[in-house]
């Protein structure tokens, strides 16, 4: 399952930066290997279960005629993607501010004794955007699979974007 999450976060490494992606698919210094735990997994899982939850009660919970309009719902998906974008960020910032995240793949030495930082809080800060673009495309998915069981917005956003015509 990790190596699901993992994949897809992968995609978007440019964003982030690859010693950031490779802490978070678990490289161990001490081996020269991936064999600590995949921390992708449970920001995964985490950005995952927020967005399936948030979209349940865009469709069914709030799920009011007034509410059925396209920007209704570029708000709940709004609202999805800034939380996973703070979400990421936070989980990763705070394993870079603790020190979890090992020397190796944090700082370079130069042969002349400058020292280089590879992960900085800007990485961490890319990081959530990429959760939160993951989290958007999530949203979207489960919108088009799960809105046509909803009473009031069954056709949000796509058939509300376009008014309907007179015959």
């Amino acid at each position: 399952m990790g190596n699901f999450f993992g994949n897809i976060y992968y995609l978007f490494v440019n964003l982030f930066g690859q010693h950031l992606s490779d802490y978070l698919w678990g490289y161990d210094c001490q081996t020269q290997g991936y064999g600590a735990t995949v921390v992708y997994l449970p920001i995964g899982i985490t950005m995952t279960l927020l967005t399936i939850a948030l979209c349940l009660v865009y469709y069914y919970a709030v799920n009011h005629p007034r509410l059925n309009k396209w920007w209704h719902w570029i708000i709940a998906c709004g609202i999805v993607t800034v939380l996973n974008i703070l979400i990421g960020e936070i989980w990763v910032n705070n394993h870079l501010q603790s020190g979890l995240i090992p020397d190796c793949l944090r700082l370079e030495t130069l042969p002349d004794g400058t020292v280089i930082e590879h992960i900085t809080i800007t990485n961490c800060l890319w990081f959530g955007v990429t959760n939160g673009i993951v989290s958007l495309i999530l949203f979207t998915i489960l919108s088009i699979i799960i809105k046509r069981w909803s009473r009031n917005c069954r056709h949000t956003p796509w058939k509300s974007v376009y008014p309907k015509r007179n015959k």
